[in-house]
């Protein structure tokens, strides 16, 4: 009960419109002096664990990934790949969105654009491919499906966070989940192939082709190469990843001063923020842990057996990335299903995989879902057919849940 009416305040203050980090923050002082037994005498023990959660470090990797995914965002590497890809071909429909599923795999969301609600950049992706001749309602769901997959898609930063928080390998993460992404990019280009058009076209139009941004295609090979070979660590890699940004960015003359600066200003905000939803996401779990929630979680599972906690975990989970957003999601309920699994034994990398598919499917669900509500927001297209859209395109990600779980 106790838990129930903690999580109810946390949306209540997300509805009122505070931020993230104010609410949970706000949410976590509230459970731990009026719903715990907590006392001066604990602090020792809450700021150890808050310690500790900080020196992981896979932090260093986060940090980095995300200065990387500005760099990449403001030089709008991805756009140029996916102009340059269509362009080599006329800018015809198919290979419009060949090359959005192509620039979505060699430039997945690394700047937390889904963790943090900024989704600009599927609007821009509608954008092109309506350019192309793509029917307005299938370039919407196409962005949406396209922005699920760059979520799931190695090295997103998504499923980093997700490595720290459920104590997992960060490559054993990516090499899991890169054969589920690109099934559901194989699948996003079936559906596409017979997927309405428009006969306004953008072939009659001399299309620039940018040579240089097809050696992003090397980006993901080698970071995850040097990952697994074992190299580099992910700090490291992201690292490298950085340095070849700021050289590419050089060699195609779009890396500026006010770009750079741009991209640290951004990198420090967000750094900041999934900072602060660390701290005080310990503080929850902390008060939490006082209450017995997680011995009770525990017991729930056992009584429940493996796949009635399956299924009421993934409801959960994706209930709450729809209404609250990834950032809850991950770090409030991510550490409470870690619990709820291991007590009836399901592989908890089996668990990541179906625990960050179903998250992002979240983000879908019409008409809280973040990304729905940012390609709903200023369409052209009438409510019922954006919402055709985006749950046609949705139908990817949730067939890869489904094989994910069956397998």
């Amino acid at each position: 009960m106790t838990a129930a009416i903690i999580f109810l305040i946390l949306i209540g203050l997300l509805v009122f419109g505070l931020s993230v980090p104010v609410a949970l923050g706000a949410t976590s002082l509230v459970s731990l002096f009026f719903f715990s037994d907590f006392s001066l005498t604990s602090a020792p023990i809450l700021g150890m664990r808050i310690a500790d959660a900080m020196q992981d470090h896979v932090l260093g990797a986060i940090v980095l990934f995300l200065f990387y995914g500005r760099l990449c965002a403001g030089m709008e590497i991805r756009n140029r790949f996916a102009t340059s890809f269509s362009a080599l071909f006329g800018g015809r429909r198919i290979a419009a969105t060949i090359g959005e599923i192509l620039a979505s795999l060699i430039q997945p969301d690394t700047a937390g654009d889904a963790l943090l609600q900024r989704n600009d950049d599927a609007a821009a992706t509608v954008n092109r491919l309506r350019m192309a001749g793509t029917a307005g309602w299938s370039a919407l769901g196409q962005a949406a499906g396209l922005a699920c997959l760059r979520v799931v898609m190695p090295p997103g930063i998504v499923l980093i966070i997700l490595a720290f928080v459920f104590e997992e390998s960060v490559f054993r993460l990516f090499e899991q989940m890169l054969p589920w992404a690109l099934i559901a990019a194989a699948l996003i280009l079936l559906l596409a192939i017979p997927a309405g058009r428009i006969p306004v076209s953008q072939r009659g139009t001399k299309l620039k082709i940018e040579w240089l941004s097809f050696l992003w295609v090397l980006a993901p090979i080698w970071i995850l190469g040097l990952i697994g070979a074992g190299i580099l660590t992910p700090a490291e890699a992201a690292a490298f990843a950085v340095a070849f940004a700021l050289i590419l960015g050089a060699l195609l003359r779009q890396l500026s001063g006010r770009i750079l600066l741009r991209a640290v200003q951004d990198s420090l905000y967000d750094i900041g923020a999934i900072f602060l939803v660390i701290v005080f996401a310990s503080v929850l779990s902390f008060a939490l842990t006082y209450e017995g929630f997680p011995m009770m979680l525990g017991d729930w599972s056992e009584v429940a057996g493996p796949p009635a906690a399956l299924a009421g975990i993934l409801v959960l989970t994706f209930v709450t990335s729809a209404i609250t957003g990834l950032l809850v999601t991950l770090f409030v309920v991510g550490p409470l299903a870690l619990l709820a699994i291991l007590a009836v034994g399901i592989d908890p990398i089996d668990f990541t995989i179906a625990f960050a598919l179903v998250a992002t499917l979240g983000l879908l669900m019409p008409p809280v879902g973040a990304i729905f509500a940012t390609l709903a927001v200023g369409t052209l297209e009438s409510m019922r057919r954006t919402i055709t859209g985006v749950i046609y395109f949705s139908l990817p990600i949730a067939i890869v849940i489904a094989l994910a779980l069956w397998g």
